[in-house]
């Protein structure tokens, strides 16, 4: 055999074993990742069922922010100046604060709404109680 057909088949099965290789180190990286998904929902549900109040509005429940913190990174709608309100209760705003977040969803589009929902729900922001029916009604228009 000439030398370059050598070099030519050693290199195949070079890559034949990286190949597999790669093949078995993803298996491996999948089934360890499926354990400890399981064991985070196991964990996550506990907390979930911990706390049976949500906000009543499907698009922002509690339960589900918490299995999207985990998942997805919190994204802004140049609203920074809200993560000021985190852990202030629904009912507590008063009319000053309620303008801030009025300000905020009278100048986005209603398709943003739900994201925007999301984005306070994972910043622990509650929307507050006065805006509730308002958000629900625009979000219905969107659909």
């Amino acid at each position: 055999m000439k030398p370059i057909f050598v070099i030519i088949i050693l290199f195949v099965l070079f890559l034949l074993v990286v190949f597999l290789i790669e093949i078995f180190r993803r298996k491996g990286s999948e089934k360890k990742s499926a354990t400890n998904d399981s064991d985070s929902e196991k964990t996550n549900s506990s907390q979930i069922s911990s706390e049976s109040e949500c906000c009543g509005q499907h698009a922002v429940c509690e339960r589900d922010a918490r299995l999207l913190s985990a998942t997805q990174a919190i994204e802004y709608y140049d609203d920074e100046e809200l993560d000021v309100f985190q852990g202030i209760s629904s009912d507590v705003y008063s009319d000053l604060q309620i303008e801030a977040f009025e300000e905020i969803l009278h100048t986005m589009q209603a398709k943003d709404i739900p994201g925007w929902l999301r984005s306070l729900q994972l910043r622990s922001i509650q929307l507050p109680d006065n805006l509730k029916d308002e958000v629900m009604m625009l979000m219905e228009d969107v659909k």
